[in-house]
């Protein structure tokens, strides 16, 4: 019992998992997800891309919502209708609101190769990530977040678990972040830095069963 109790991560989630509303939040981010990834020029989605299309190991290419990526370092390609980093990577996408919401599948992680989503960025060297960011074997694996200011991580924290193939999200509203696996609460804080950022993406390191999939972001 006094471990269970000292795990602060293991309370939080178990607080927001029988919250009353809790189970709607899920069922309804669940739902949302799908209609945009079934259309992705409806609603209010800034971004949608289900990497579903020709192989490339030069480009993500197009997104299926019809938006271009920025490539910040390294080569992002597609193999299997999924996104990988050809090269160590970073990619991203402009969304247009510091106010969104960004989620995406896990699809894949190799030990010890690092993959982060990216959310509230503002240019190369700053912006927020979440992520895996020491995978490990099996399917279980540690959330991180991380705030990059000036290139270096400043914010730097374990947050929770989450499941290799699960999906991974960061809610942006006014300064309050909210991130999510598999439409549960994980995280919640106060950010002051990169208020504005208004870009999205994805950042990874090679690795050889590290892929990504169903990139999907609504402003607010």
């Amino acid at each position: 019992v006094d471990a269970f109790m000292s795990n602060s991560t293991t309370r939080q989630v178990l607080k927001y998992s029988f919250a009353p509303g809790a189970l709607a939040e899920r069922r309804n981010h669940a739902a949302n997800r799908a209609g945009l990834l079934a259309s992705p020029a409806s609603g209010n989605a800034a971004w949608v891309d289900t990497f579903d299309r020709t192989d490339s190991a030069a480009s993500l290419g197009t997104a299926s919502s019809g938006g271009t990526y920025t490539a910040s370092t390294g080569i992002f390609g597609i193999s299997g209708n999924k996104a990988y980093p050809v090269s160590a990577a970073r990619v991203f996408a402009a969304v247009g609101s510091a106010d969104h919401e960004v989620s995406v599948t896990m699809a894949g992680v190799t030990l010890s190769v690092q993959q982060w989503l990216i959310f509230r960025g503002v240019d190369a060297s700053n912006y927020w990530r979440v992520g895996i960011g020491t995978p490990v074997a099996g399917t279980a694996q540690t959330v991180v977040l991380q705030s990059i200011v000036a290139g270096a991580s400043v914010v730097n924290t374990n947050i929770g678990p989450m499941n290799v193939g699960g999906v991974l999200t960061a809610r942006c509203v006014g300064g309050v972040l909210t991130v999510l696996a598999d439409g549960e609460r994980l995280h919640q804080r106060l950010m002051t830095v990169h208020l504005a950022g208004a870009n999205i993406g994805m950042q990874a390191s090679v690795g050889a069963t590290t892929f990504f999939d169903n990139l999907v972001c609504v402003t607010y």
